[in-house]
């Protein structure tokens, strides 16, 4: 079951590697002949030792002493980006140098492949095992195995897309970490003129550029067998616990024979010793408790955390449908718009302020939030107008349901599986990430919403701790619901956008003829022209009611941008 994504993620995570280095450093590499993963024992996999010995005792100790330094200066004689940037990169380096010393002894690598190769002979085997693999095996390991592939495509995404890109862009700026600790040890910007700060700053940016696409691409690839170890563990384990079957009595999963599950318990036996062996060489595998108490604790409360005072849609106990809401509660959030539209305005008098005359007064990361607590707040405001005029939740349902009973039409002509990454990737930021992070900005003094009632009225100067702690921690609570809110309404809207754009977008690509086997031009699926006209209309009509949908909404409009312009109305 995982080891059809994992093997395909792993010869990904070997090419990726590779180019993170421009193929002069790695550990693996893809044999031509039998196109098999093979470990590296060339002039390649030195030069990848030599730049874990440079990380390790000359790069990480300078990290962890400019560290140091940083958090003991007097405050504003660095600027705070600056501080962030070098404690992120020491604590991606520290990931690294723990990683990487499982590919720096000789027989790490073919360690980790061998692995990594049992792994997947196991779980075929656990396969073989299964009477039919098409018996029913329960909710439970289908959403285990759905949850895994999902958050297992996303860390890959950001180990080898997302990280590396952000490193170049730190690496860009001025608060680069590398660029700021050479400036520190010698002041060329004093003494030398502007071609050398710039050859030197290209210098640092490229190589904090690459050093971070060598570190997360490597905890990435380590991080692959971790999720691969941890989760089949947990999916197969699920197939020995007992459930109720149609007719009352208890059996097992999959429909497997009991001599064939004391096989899969003693071959997962086999499993965590081969597993614990390996990640026995790492150090990080075993902090993963620690990261997902903390987080998983954080969701509980985030998902609680409107209090169910204000909101717009419902589940209907009785049915299990979504209905739209005419009560008090609809009225509170009709309310919440209210406010955040006259907040608005007074945020944007903050931002002109903070960036025409208190830049040298306020510090940058409060100037930041401030600016990126606006933008928020303006998204939320179109999207939610929406929801505020009467009939808009009914609309937005409407063309929701409308959507699905049109798509549905199509699925009799041929059955399409859509990738849901990009909308789930979304889904997980607006409903968890994000809140998360207003959370953990409203704890500090950056806070925007302190930030302006300080600049109103300096309270901090003439009253006593306990008057600003309450201030404080009110303004923290405000902006940690109001993001939760805000990220939660955009989210919703976007999904029905998401679900525009890529449901006319796929199905259009079914009236696009291609060329078949024979060299004729044919309908993609095997459609027939009679059934592809029907579609067609039914495109028209889907094009007119997601453009009156969209219309209420000033975010994704005009929708020439989104709409083929064929199927425009």
């Amino acid at each position: 079951m995982l080891e059809t994504i994992f093997s395909r993620l792993f010869r990904k995570a070997v090419v990726l590697s590779q180019r993170s280095t421009f193929h002069l450093a790695y550990y693996f590499e893809i044999e031509r002949k039998t196109g098999c993963i093979k470990p590296v024992r060339n002039w390649h996999y030195k030069a990848f030792q030599l730049i874990w010995i440079v990380a390790a005792f000359l790069v990480l100790p300078g990290f962890l002493v400019r560290c140091y330094l940083l958090f003991t200066a007097e405050e504003g004689k660095e600027d705070k980006m600056t501080i962030f940037f070098t404690a992120m990169a020491t604590g991606v380096l520290v990931m690294f140098v723990l990683f990487a010393s499982v590919f720096i002894r000789p027989e790490g690598v073919g360690r980790f492949k061998a692995c990594f190769e049992t792994m997947v002979v196991m779980e075929q085997t656990f396969l073989e095992f299964l009477p039919n693999p098409k018996c029913g095996m329960g909710t439970k390991v289908t959403r285990a195995v759905q949850r895994c592939t999902i958050m297992t495509q996303l860390i890959h995404m950001h180990s080898f897309y997302s990280a590396p890109l952000l490193g170049f862009l730190v690496g860009c700026t001025k608060s680069n970490p590398l660029y700021t600790m050479l400036r520190e040890i010698y002041n060329f910007e004093l003494h030398h003129g502007p071609i050398i700060n710039l050859v030197l700053r290209i210098v640092g940016g490229f190589g904090f550029g690459l050093g971070s696409m060598i570190a997360f691409s490597t905890t990435g690839t380590c991080c692959l067998l971790i999720i691969y170890c941890i989760n089949c563990l947990n999916v197969w384990t699920l197939f020995l616990e007992p459930i109720t079957g149609t007719n009352g009595g208890m059996r097992l999963r999959g429909g497997l024979f009991f001599q064939n599950a004391v096989k899969i318990y003693n071959t997962l036996k086999i499993m965590t010793i081969v597993e614990s062996n390996m990640l026995r060489d790492m150090l990080m595998p075993y902090t993963h408790h620690i990261f997902a108490v903390f987080f998983s604790t954080a969701v509980v409360v985030l998902q609680r955390s409107t209090f169910h005072l204000a909101y717009y849609f419902e589940l209907d106990k009785t049915t299990g449908c979504v209905k739209t809401l005419k009560n008090w509660r609809y009225k509170g959030f009709q309310l919440i718009w209210i406010v955040a539209t006259f907040l608005l305005s007074g945020f944007l008098v903050r931002c002109y302020l903070l960036f025409t005359v208190g830049e040298a007064k306020e510090e940058k990361m409060t100037i930041f939030f401030t600016a990126m607590s606006t933008g928020m707040l303006v998204v939320f405001i179109l999207f939610a107008s929406t929801f505020v005029r009467p009939g808009g939740g009914d609309n937005y349902k409407a063309c929701f349901e409308g959507l699905v009973v049109m798509e549905k039409k199509f699925l009799v002509t041929r059955a399409v599986e859509k990738c849901t990454v990009v909308i789930q990737l979304i889904c997980i930021h607006c409903f968890y990430t994000a809140p998360f992070l207003a959370f953990l900005m409203g704890c500090t003094k950056s806070n925007p919403l302190y930030a302006t009632l300080r600049a109103v009225y300096n309270f901090e100067l003439h009253h006593g701790p306990v008057v600003n702690a309450v201030l404080q921690i009110c303004s923290g609570v405000c902006v940690w619901v109001s993001g939760t809110i805000m990220s939660s309404t955009i989210a919703i809207c976007s999904l029905l956008w998401m679900y525009s754009i890529n449901c006319l977008n796929v199905w259009t690509m079914f009236l696009d003829p291609i060329k078949g086997n024979d060299g004729q031009m044919r309908l993609r699926g095997g459609l027939l022209f009679q059934n592809a006209v029907k579609m067609y209309n039914t495109l028209k009509i889907m094009s007119i009611v997601e453009s009156k949908m969209l219309r209420e909404m000033l975010m994704p409009w005009p929708p020439g941008a989104l709409i083929p312009k064929s199927l425009l109305p």
